[in-house]
């Protein structure tokens, strides 16, 4: 009689699992973090050659280095860089590209201590993150689900290592892009798990054409997607972009890739090993939801749309107070700062004193002291050049300090320019054409309505919440039509009305789900400002979908009623 075992199929699993385990471990402590993570250096240079410069610091950027690069005057900029030890040695390395380039100022913030600590949490947030995803996907979707996990942790993982083998830092930038991406294959990866249920994979292998020909278009058209997104951002030639350049490209060689392996390599290799342990029944999809609320879906509904609407009615509450001001970060606002090269105590006493004297005391914004013991005074963008000159000379005078002063000029809000939109509209035609190949023309246009109604919603709550516009808040907004896309390819019957109050609440349970994946490894851990910052925009953004779906189907629903009422 034969017996069965798992002796091939668990040896399998084993090194798998190790190979994953090992190069996640690898990679994450390769991780070389950009501004913002503790440890920060300004230079004030004076060129007449910007493009010298410019080529400089483009080669910077391609050395595990984010640099951003702001003007002062026509030959004046402020340069900042991440992570650099020796100020006066990288002082050194600018000047020497130019015999005319001098450093006017320079200075260094944080410390080395708690730059590694920040690379250590993001280490440690991917390392929790892949965890819970491996421990939600084998609860629910059993072996299948945890080689899928795997499968998908090595596509992170291995996009990040060769985004940094490229030479490209792991930014603020790069995190919004790695979840927004993430966020779109889980959805895709859930959808075809338990569209496989009750099905063996050798069954699939052999038989199932449809499915599998709808597997292959999903996966060619992210890898497309992710290519598009990875080929725009590049072009736009921003120092901020080249690391979601680099990493988008990497996931999509890697898509393509991970089809071809698993239908020549992983596939019929796992299908060989279950026979030998005759144990095929190992090999079957199995969908195990966690939580059934098929029964109470009205319910959620109900409350799930009283939630948006008391958020809604929060949101042009607080924007009709605030006369809906669009924040700005320092991305797009003046920065005016005055240096003195004390900063201590006495000295700090005797210039707020002086601050309050001359009426500029409530001008300030913030103010910091740098490694070299510096004090940087940071003022509103919307004080006049000339005061912060002439409070800079007063400063000098009376307290006998050296005093440094600079006005920058900022790119103007994104809401107010040409390019913003221009960029929107590509993103929005790049995720028209991914849900076009999945549909006919009749009903294209519920893709475009979805996302503009979801923009609107999502850039109503930045505003009307007072968050601040951002780099990473432009990119977050350009990237909605893509969410948009991912949840109509899969909830394809949502303005169906006998489906949509079950789809709604699927797709509530799906972004739930996410979030919950994504914040976890931020509140286990350490929760910094820049990680719970980022939970909560893609939670907004995600709302902001939903919002967008729910306001074309009553749109329709009223319209429905209109003509009905009229014939």
């Amino acid at each position: 009689m034969n017996k069965t075992h798992d002796y091939y199929l668990t040896s399998i699993l084993i090194i798998l699992s190790l190979l994953v385990g090992v190069f996640t471990l690898h990679t994450s402590s390769l991780l070389t973090t950009g501004i913002g993570f503790g440890k920060d250096t300004r230079y004030i240079v004076y060129t007449e050659q910007e493009q010298i410069l410019d080529h400089f610091l483009l080669h910077e950027s391609k050395n595990l280095r984010e640099i951003r690069k702001t003007n002062i005057s026509d030959s004046t900029y402020l340069v900042t860089v991440s992570g650099v030890e020796q100020l006066s040695d990288y002082k050194d390395r600018i000047e020497t590209i130019d015999a005319k380039l001098k450093v006017i100022v320079m200075g260094s913030f944080g410390s080395i201590t708690k730059l590694k600590n920040n690379e250590s949490f993001v280490a440690t947030y991917f390392l929790v993150f892949f965890l819970v995803l491996l421990v939600y996907f084998s609860r629910r979707f059993k072996l299948m689900g945890y080689l899928s996990s795997l499968e998908l942790i090595s596509l992170v993982i291995g996009s990040l290592y060769f985004n940094q083998k490229m030479g490209y830092p792991y930014t603020k930038m790069l995190w919004y892009a790695v979840l927004i991406s993430m966020i779109i294959i889980i959805f895709f990866e859930q959808y075809f798990l338990s569209e496989f249920e009750g099905q063996n994979l050798e069954d699939v292998l052999k038989s199932n054409k449809f499915l599998k020909g709808k597997y292959l278009h999903v996966q060619g058209g992210i890898a497309l997607l992710f290519a598009f997104v990875a080929q725009f951002t590049f072009s736009l030639e921003s120092f901020s972009f080249y690391s979601v350049a680099g990493f988008m490209g990497a996931l999509s060689a890697l898509l393509i890739l991970r089809v071809v392996i698993q239908r020549f390599v992983t596939m019929p290799l796992l299908v060989y090993c279950a026979k030998r342990d005759q144990r095929q029944d190992n090999l079957d999809f199995v969908d195990d939801k966690i939580v059934n609320v098929k029964n109470q879906s009205r319910t959620i509904y109900l409350l799930g749309n009283i939630g948006l609407s008391l958020l809604l009615i929060i949101t042009l509450t607080l924007g009709f107070m605030t006369q809906w001001d669009a924040l700005e970060s320092e991305d797009y606002t003046n920065q005016n700062v005055m240096i003195l090269n004390r900063s201590d105590a006495n000295t700090y006493l005797q210039l707020q004193a002086l601050l309050h004297r001359e009426g500029l005391y409530q001008q300030q914004k913030s103010y910091e002291v740098s490694e070299q013991e510096d004090l940087w005074i940071k003022f509103s963008d919307k004080l006049p050049f000339n005061d912060l000159e002439s409070i800079s000379k007063i400063v000098g005078e009376e307290m006998a300090v050296s005093v440094t002063y600079y006005n920058t000029s900022s790119a103007t809000n994104p809401l107010g320019t040409l390019s913003f939109y221009k960029n929107l509209l590509i993103y929005l035609g790049a995720s028209l054409l991914l849900y076009w190949t999945f549909f006919d023309l009749k009903k294209v246009w519920i893709q475009p309505a979805v996302s503009i109604m979801s923009l609107l919603a999502f850039v109503t709550l930045i505003i009307g919440l007072q968050i601040e516009w951002s780099l990473e808040i432009v990119f977050v907004t350009w990237s909605i039509p893509m969410i948009v896309s991912t949840v109509l390819i899969i909830h394809n019957n949502i303005f169906k009305d006998d489906r949509h109050v079950h789809q709604i609440v699927k797709m509530t349970g799906i972004n739930f789900l996410i979030l919950l994946i994504m914040a976890i490894p931020v509140f286990v851990i350490i929760p910094t400002d820049i990680a719970v910052e980022m939970v909560g925009i893609l939670a907004l953004m995600l709302v902001s979908v939903h919002m967008g779906v729910e306001s074309i189907y009553l749109a329709k629903c009223l319209l429905r009623k209109v003509v009905g009422n009229a014939s």
